[in-house]
């Protein structure tokens, strides 16, 4: 295995993440910033220009020669304008496209190792800081570098006009300041609570039947509540802090602006400038203060990005370091090995699995049983390379699962896992595993599960639509598509938790039809059940108890009294103490 290129991380900066997606953009952007303020003294000229060339001559040839070249400065401005606005919002495109997928796949990838933490809120994130890249704060802070031009158009017009333009300058970078501190503290309490309140949202609209079955609504109600209200008060909050500070810079502004005419008309008085300065020390200083006030009103834009981009480089940092090429393997016959597998949810309590051993062999088909919570479910998900083991290995045809491809291990495995989830797209896409519809696949595979004549029932056929979750079918139906899933591609290796929980009684001896078809092509099974609904179709039985192997009997040893046989077989007895023998070795080694 090679190692696979460094996946680059997220820089420490807006500024940087702008500057790592394209620097000749960033180049062209501030290129174009120059041009388009170069382009706003036009109008200030412009009435200096009328003020005093052409009202003290005269001159309507002058005046439409003056207004014609103005407007097509003012033309131009505007076109880059608009040009450059469609810059930045394809570079808000550019980091979406750059970063989503990746945190797509890390997002899957925790939710298969059980760290679901907020569910989809790095790609809310990417969403929130590509609107930042395509907003208004952009284009001020593009803006902003060039305000000291229009100061010293200001000082040239007379120096008392420039010290003025620099203390509104000084005074409304204050303000901006000013609501940095004042809200950056709710607005991230607001940021935070919000994301709790929609996990709460989701976790019931997921377990929307038991909380409306078992009357757990109001606490549901009461819970989301106390974290929707605590966002409220804290974007109130947020929201009064930032009002004060916009509605200072509403003031603070037409005051500077007001002033400067009055400063101007002085310092004409006195003839120290022209009538024309007047009108157009006004302008220039609008000019001049315009990045900093769009700045104080796109402030909370600014601070909720910030935050999400913050969120985005801790989860960017799991994937800065991408996972190791894996060589692509020749397909499995389908041999399964554990080899002492241990898995620990959390330090302090009890393992999930404690020491599981055993090997299945291509063709065989093993049943685990055991009583509920005995760790079934969590070894299928170890078998199927969803977890990863805390202690162990788990191989298929002497290879790591974890040296697997995801994609090419995927093509050689159905798995059926107890809550069976379908995509809100047709039968015969989520029958295909979303990939290449092979229609005869496809049917024989739904043959197979025994779902056919089911299928061609429904209203569309194939090509109903299954809904969220598979909302728009039965459970058993559910249960019917989710095995003609798993079967779907002949795969070598196919595991099935519970698989006949909801069907009925044709449904699951069509099931044991197709293990036993699969099995005599080398398929292999492991399968996980309750009941001895599937015991006559299994060679070997596994049983689990907290957490433990207890043993493995064959099919002949286990009768139908087989959990209570089993827990008092002398079997069991030999293979245990044959263990304790073996680790008992090890440790005196």
């Amino acid at each position: 295995m090679t190692p696979r290129a460094r996946q680059p991380a997220l820089p420490r900066s807006l500024v940087g993440l702008a500057w790592s997606l394209s620097p000749k953009v960033v180049i062209a952007l501030a290129a174009f910033s120059l041009v388009v303020n170069l382009t706003m003294l036009a109008a200030p000229l412009y009435m200096l220009q009328v003020y005093d060339r052409v009202l003290a001559s005269g001159s309507v040839p002058t005046l439409v020669l003056l207004t014609l070249a103005t407007l097509a400065v003012m033309g131009a401005a505007a076109g880059l304008e608009l040009f450059r606005s469609e810059i930045l919002t394809r570079l808000g495109l550019r980091f979406d496209m750059a970063w989503s997928e990746r945190l797509l796949r890390q997002l899957l990838a925790e939710a298969g190792g059980r760290r679901p933490q907020a569910p989809g809120q790095p790609l809310r994130d990417v969403e929130t800081v590509r609107g930042l890249l395509g907003g208004q704060a952009p284009i001020a802070c593009l803006d902003a570098p060039w305000a000291p031009l229009f100061l010293v158009v200001l000082f040239a017009l007379h120096p008392l006009l420039g010290i003025l333009g620099l203390a509104a300058s000084f005074g409304l970078a204050a303000i901006a300041a000013g609501t940095e501190m004042a809200t950056a503290g709710p607005v991230r309490e607001s940021s935070t609570r919000s994301i709790a309140a929609h996990r709460i949202v989701q976790s019931a609209e997921r377990n929307a039947g038991v909380v409306m079955a078992m009357g757990m609504l109001e606490g549901v109600l009461k819970r989301w509540r106390e974290a929707h209200d605590g966002a409220l008060v804290a974007h109130g909050g947020a929201g009064d802090r930032r009002a004060v500070f916009r509605g200072l810079t509403k003031f603070v502004r037409p005051a500077f602006q007001t002033g400067v005419l009055g400063l101007g008309a002085f310092l004409a008085v006195r003839a120290e400038i022209s009538p024309g300065s007047i009108v157009a020390a006004s302008i220039v200083l609008g000019r001049a203060l315009a990045p900093i006030e769009q700045g104080v009103g796109s402030w909370r834009e600014f601070v909720l990005a910030r935050q999400a981009y913050q969120r985005l480089k801790d989860a960017a940092r799991a994937i800065a370091e991408g996972p190791p090429e894996r060589l692509k393997l020749p397909a499995p016959k389908g041999r399964l090995s554990v080899e002492d597998v241990s898995v620990v949810a959390r330090e302090g309590v009890p393992p999930v699995l404690d020491r599981i051993a055993f090997t299945v062999a291509p063709g065989e088909v093993l049943a685990l049983m055991g009583p509920s919570g005995a760790g079934k479910t969590t070894l299928l998900k170890i078998l199927a390379g969803i977890w990863t083991p805390s202690r162990g290995s788990a191989r298929l045809d002497e290879a790591e699962l974890c040296h697997w491809d995801a994609g090419q291990l995927g093509r050689h495995v159905g798995y059926l896992p107890q809550e069976i989830g379908l995509f809100d797209v047709t039968v015969a896409e989520n029958i295909c595993r979303l990939g290449h519809a092979d229609p005869q696949a496809i049917v024989d595979a739904a043959r197979l599960a025994g779902a056919h004549e089911m299928i061609l029932r429904l209203p569309e056929g194939y090509g109903t639509r299954a809904g969220e979750g598979g909302s728009q079918l039965s459970a058993g139906q559910r249960q019917r598509v989710g095995l003609a899933r798993a079967f779907y591609g002949n795969p070598s290796v196919v595991l099935l938790d519970e698989p006949n929980a909801h069907l009925d009684a044709a449904g699951e001896e069509a099931l044991r039809r197709a293990i036993v078809d699969l099995k005599a092509k080398g398929t292999t099974f492991v399968i996980a059940m309750h009941g001895k609904g599937l015991l006559a179709v299994t060679d070997r039985v596994l049983t689990l108890d907290n957490g433990r192997m207890e043993g493995i009997l064959a099919r002949a040893q286990a009768s139908d009294t087989l959990p209570p046989q089993m827990r008092r077989s002398r079997k069991i007895v030999e293979l245990n103490n044959a263990r304790l023998a073996r680790r008992a070795g090890k440790a005196s080694a």
